[in-house]
């Protein structure tokens, strides 16, 4: 890449390469670059999907011209560029959303948060492969933590380990107190 910019600018819809999965790429081949998605309105689960991707936000393409350059400004200042009332969705979905113990880590614990990521994408039963594309990681990284984390857990298999996570989850609302 010749070009560094400190924030791309990444339209949704292009042709012949989504804006999602060029950002998937970009993210992939430098990490620490700053994507914001524009979104046409009305399309949140699009701008999910970005963020997923690795976006640091994303914006309608109807937002209001002035804001722009200081949401811009923003993300190059280490804030996330999502309008307010996409965050308020964001929360009311969070909330609805929390079923069971999934999500839940324990503040304290043998695993690092890039293990319980793990654990939450083979939770409902994604292969390393799958797991690896939707964390934007090799295959074998994903093995890797998979290996680290039968080994902190002191089990043998990926069963084993699940249900040694969901065993931690359980005790880490009641350790909170």
């Amino acid at each position: 890449m010749y070009h560094r910019p400190d924030v791309i600018l990444m339209d949704a819809i292009m042709p012949g390469l989504d804006g999602v999965l060029a950002t998937r790429k970009i993210v992939k081949l430098l990490p620490d670059q700053l994507v914001v998605v524009l979104t046409s309105a009305g399309e949140e689960e699009l701008g999910l999907l970005a963020l997923q991707a690795g976006a640091v936000g994303f914006l309608s393409k109807d937002c209001d011209i002035e804001a722009l350059p200081r949401a811009l400004e923003a993300v190059r200042s280490g804030e996330a560029a999502i309008s307010r009332a996409m965050t308020r969705r964001l929360i009311e979905r969070f909330r609805k959303g929390a079923r069971g113990h999934a999500g839940l880590r324990p503040v304290k614990g043998p695993l690092t948060p890039r293990e319980w990521e793990i654990i939450d994408h083979l939770a409902p039963g994604q292969s390393p492969d799958q797991v690896a594309e939707a964390l934007v990681l090799s295959t074998e990284t994903v093995r890797s933590h998979i290996k680290n984390i039968m080994r902190k857990l002191s089990v043998h298999s990926r069963a084993d380990a699940l249900a040694a996570a969901e065993q931690l989850r359980r005790i880490a609302p009641d350790s909170a107190g």
